[in-house]
C-alpha cells in the first residue's frame, strides 16, 4: 500500500506543479512519461501535446506523442508524430525503432527495413527488439535464413512468446 500511495502522492505533486508552473515543458515530460508508463496513454498524449504547444521544436515531445499514440492504437496519428520526429532527428536510433514497430504493425515490412538498420545503435536493453522485428521483416521479405539469424538474437526481447512462435 505505501508504494501505491507514495506513487499516487508523486503523480498529484507533478499534476501541481503542472497547474503551478503551466509552461513548464520539462514537467509535461515528466507527467507525459508517468502516464505512458502506465499505459495511460490519452493523459500522456495530453501531456506532451502541452509541451508541444510551448515547444513545438521539440523531438522528445514528439516522439513522446508518437509513442502514446502508437500505444494508443491510433497507428495513422502514431506514423504522422513519428514522421515529424524523424524530420528533426533523422538518425536517432529510438524515434527509428519507434518508425518500424509502427510501420511492421501496418504491415509496411519494406518501408521498416531502413528504420531498423537506423536502430541498431540503441542501448542493449531496446536491441533484441530491433533484431526481432528485422526477423519478422526478413521473414516477410521472404529471407527465410536471414529471418532465423535476427529472430535468434532477438530472442531475449520475447515477453509474450511471439518471437519463438
Amino acid at each position: 500500500g505505501a508504494v501505491r500511495a507514495n506513487q499516487t502522492l508523486g503523480v498529484a505533486a507533478l499534476a501541481r506543479a503542472g497547474e503551478v508552473e503551466p509552461d513548464s515543458p520539462r514537467i509535461h515530460a515528466l507527467l507525459g512519461d508517468l502516464y505512458q508508463h502506465r499505459n495511460m496513454f490519452g493523459d500522456a498524449e495530453e501531456e506532451y501535446s502541452k509541451m508541444l504547444a510551448i515547444s513545438p521544436d521539440s523531438v522528445a515531445a514528439q516522439a513522446g506523442l508518437a509513442t502514446a499514440l502508437f500505444g494508443d492504437n491510433r497507428l495513422d496519428e502514431a506514423r504522422a508524430a513519428a514522421e515529424k520526429a524523424l524530420g528533426r532527428s533523422p538518425a536517432d536510433s529510438e524515434i527509428n525503432l519507434l518508425m518500424a514497430e509502427i510501420l511492421v504493425t501496418q504491415h509496411e515490412y519494406a518501408a521498416a527495413e531502413p528504420c531498423l538498420e537506423r536502430s541498431l545503435h540503441v542501448g542493449p536493453e531496446l536491441l533484441p527488439r530491433v533484431h526481432a522485428l528485422l526477423g519478422r521483416v526478413f521473414a516477410r521479405t521472404g529471407r527465410s535464413k536471414e529471418a532465423i539469424g535476427e529472430l535468434r538474437q532477438g530472442l531475449a526481447s520475447d515477453e509474450d512468446g511471439s518471437v519463438y512462435y
